[in-house]
């Protein structure tokens, strides 16, 4: 009868039952029997020991075999090879290891059963080193030296598997740092014309915009590019459709059949839990995804009820959901919005500032310059805000790490390329070099924002200077398109502001 608690060799009558849970035993049995994955798992967090029934303890020594030798684990291989041991009947034989077997329930869990198997191991053995002190107090022959070295025995073994354990407060081994095999690595996605990357393996990125300014259909090209290379996007779309991204990876020329091979997509509408981290995980794990997009940070945040202007909100997000998925490899590229007014803008996207502070990664700016739609050419200065490993930006102008060119045919295709960026060559008659007359570009927009219409002779008297230094910062904001020259009265060219152009997000 399962009701039935049979006395083990070591209990009286009067003994305490000590804590445990067979219902968690069976279940990591049956996660590790159904996954290796999730037998590799969950022998990080305990011993085999750990087990509170010992046919438990000798199922996870045989499975711990069969996975080594990468053989199959299911009841039937089990079986074989507890037969083949002499352990069949110990372990209460064959219909047992099925049973086991069922219990194996969403993969992604084995962290967790594991906890608390190795919790009930470490109450136990909390119980049985009091019951040997309480033994050797109430002896005739009480050894002081003895009940030290039981509790010093007991100190350094918590110790030393408290150590063992990859908590996030343990030192970490710097073997491979010091070697150099563990320095900042390059970007490895979202390739510029040049080959250049923009996101790093394993960091948290943010690509943030306006409205339309292509903030989308850039991460949308690293999804080409890794899918169209074979590889696996995990996309977690808060704000737009599955109809919506699948109609633009195909406007950009990536076939139906490697869509539905390399893109997996997730429209989520509740927030983020246990089971979803289940969920999500277990992906990661099977499919491996290089790239995993998050689509609409503020919708994501609000559907989480988190404040998208407050600090602690943002690192509760953070956590929540592309920490959680970085920490398991892919590249986590989320889409933000930001404040439509240029000068309260600074480097970030809207809301707190912890949504740069929490990158661990790069940040990049899409700033439009020529406005995108079907039928249209549309250009997008793509900034670097912030990169925390530094390897973007020595491939960037200034803080301008590409343009991003977008074409549209009129079958509907689109063709997107980010374009690296070209350096300035100096006034003309000049050396060359990549110096940007920065300070004097943010002169001359103010005077054009302030009184728009005038002429280029104008222009050059009310901003003082070197004529030919002056030309050239119009010449960069008219390029840029942070001015528009267009014909006036009697056919005249005047200059236009189209957007502010300010120094400081244009410093290196």
């Amino acid at each position: 009868m399962d009701n039935v608690h049979y006395l083990r060799e070591d209990e009286g009558p009067l003994t305490r039952l000590p804590p445990h849970d067979i219902d968690a035993e069976m279940r990591i049995l049956g996660l590790s029997m159904y996954d290796p994955a999730e037998h590799a798992r969950a022998a990080a967090l305990m011993d085999p020991g750990d087990f509170y029934r010992a046919a438990h303890e000798t199922l996870w020594r045989a499975l711990s075999r069969l996975h080594a030798e990468g053989t199959p684990t299911d009841p039937i291989a089990l079986n074989h090879e507890l037969t083949r041991s002499g352990d069949i009947k110990r372990v209460g034989g064959a219909p047992y290891l099925h049973t086991v077997y069922s219990q194996a329930a969403v993969v992604g869990q084995a962290e967790y059963y594991a906890a608390i198997i190795h919790e009930h191991a470490e109450i136990r053995s909390e119980i049985a080193l009091g019951t040997r002190l309480m033994q050797n107090g109430h002896s005739p022959d009480h050894d002081r030296e003895l009940a030290g070295k039981l509790i010093t025995s007991f100190v350094e073994k918590r110790t030393a598997a408290t150590l063992d354990v990859a908590h996030p407060w343990a030192p970490l081994d710097l073997t491979d740092v010091v070697a150099g095999k563990q320095l900042n690595a390059a970007p490895e996605f979202l390739q510029r014309d040049d080959g250049e990357s923009l996101l790093y393996a394993g960091k948290i990125h943010s690509v943030s915009g306006e409205s339309e300014s292509g903030k989308t259909w850039l991460l949308l090209l690293a999804c080409a590019q890794l899918i169209g290379a074979g590889g696996v996007v995990l996309y977690l779309d808060f704000e737009d459709s599955a109809e919506g991204i699948v109609g633009r990876l195909m406007a950009l020329g990536i076939p139906a059949d490697l869509i539905l091979q390399g893109l997996r997509y997730c429209r989520p509408d509740i927030p983020i839990d246990d089971a979803a981290r289940s969920v999500i995980g277990a992906v990661i794990e099977r499919d491996r995804p290089g790239l995993c997009v998050v689509d609409g940070v503020t919708e994501a945040m609000n559907l989480h009820g988190l404040d998208p202007l407050d600090n602690k909100g943002a690192a509760q997000f953070y956590e929540a959901v592309p920490r959680f998925v970085a920490r398991k490899g892919p590249a986590v590229a989320m889409i933000d919005h930001v404040v439509k007014d240029a000068e309260k803008r600074g480097r970030y996207a809207m809301g707190a500032q912890h949504k740069l502070a929490g990158i661990d990664g790069a940040a990049y700016l899409v700033e439009p310059i020529k406005p995108f739609g079907y039928g249209a050419h549309g250009i997008s200065r793509v900034r670097v805000a912030k990169d925390r490993p530094g390897r973007v930006r020595e491939h960037a102008v200034g803080a301008v790490i590409g343009d991003l060119q977008m074409f549209s045919s009129e079958d509907r295709s689109v063709r997107v390329e980010l374009r690296s960026p070209r350096p300035y060559d100096g006034p003309p008659g000049s050396a060359g070099g990549t110096h940007r007359p920065t300070a004097l570009m943010e002169k001359v927009s103010r005077i054009v924002e302030e009184t728009p219409g005038l002429s280029k002779a104008s222009l050059e008297a009310l901003t003082g200077g070197k004529r030919e230094a002056v030309r050239a910062a119009m010449e960069l904001l008219v390029r840029e398109g942070f001015v528009v020259v267009e014909k006036g009265e009697r056919n005249a060219l005047v200059h236009r502001s189209a957007r502010p152009y300010r120094e400081a997000p244009d410093a290196s």
